[in-house]
């Protein structure tokens, strides 16, 4: 073994703290910083922050959270605040951070986080569909990846919602499926994220010091947000 690319491990995960004990040259992706290894990441926090930004610019004040996995303790459903204090995948606290830091000025925003267990349509859809039932002032989803803002699209058209009218949803990534989908989402560089990755593992493996590089994020707003609106109840089903 020459070196490590750890993408996304938990902070308190065991097999990041045996890859930083080895000593090799490694690249941190998407990870907090440790000064035994080079981080390669992106503003996953301004990215969100943008789009909670955008839903609040249009007048959304209750607003559904779609999170990743928070820790390695997962637990798919409502996050509590005691739970959110604990989030050990930097992309997804980052992301939890950045929404937050929209809503400060707006002490009349609510946020309702959920987390998945599996970065799925169906996830998304199930966790949309709890999120409405138990939250039905729900305006708009906030979703940490275009994946789960599928499952958001989803479980819309399930319950005879339309998209944006009444309930406007915003994905995460921009994947090549998002804007035949006409999704809002936020932008990042993939492809230069694992260019920069693979510059920085071959530079360290010549024995060069590597920089850490933060890539930026935009939001991209397509025609799955709008402003809010009085959204109808769904029907309760017995």
């Amino acid at each position: 073994m020459d070196g490590f690319i750890v993408y996304c491990a938990a902070e308190d995960s065991p097999l990041l703290r045996a890859v930083l004990e080895r000593g090799l040259p490694t690249v941190l992706v998407d990870q907090e910083r440790h000064e035994e290894a080079v981080n390669i990441g992106i503003d996953d926090a301004g990215g969100a922050q943008a789009a909670a930004a955008h839903l609040l610019d249009l007048g959304h004040r209750q607003l559904g959270v779609l999170c990743l996995e928070l820790s390695e303790q997962r637990a798919s459903g409502p996050v509590s605040p005691a739970r959110e204090a604990q989030v050990s995948y930097r992309t997804s606290g980052q992301r939890l951070r950045g929404y937050r830091a929209a809503t400060h000025a707006h002490p009349d925003v609510t946020l309702h986080p959920a987390e998945v267990i599996h970065n799925t349509p169906q996830a998304g859809e199930a966790l949309t569909l709890d999120l409405l039932r138990d939250h039905p002032d729900i305006t708009a989803v906030l979703c940490m990846s275009d994946v789960l803002a599928q499952g958001a699209l989803r479980a819309a058209a399930s319950l005879g919602l339309r998209v944006p009218e009444d309930l406007s949803v915003i994905g995460y990534d921009d994947l090549p499926s998002s804007e035949s989908l006409n999704l809002t989402t936020v932008w990042q560089p993939t492809s230069d994220k694992g260019e920069q990755v693979g510059q920085a593992i071959l530079t360290l493996l010549a024995g060069h010091p590597a920089p850490p590089v933060t890539l930026p994020t935009r939001l991209v707003v397509r025609g799955t947000t709008a402003p809010a609106a009085p959204r109808p109840r769904p029907a309760t089903q017995g």
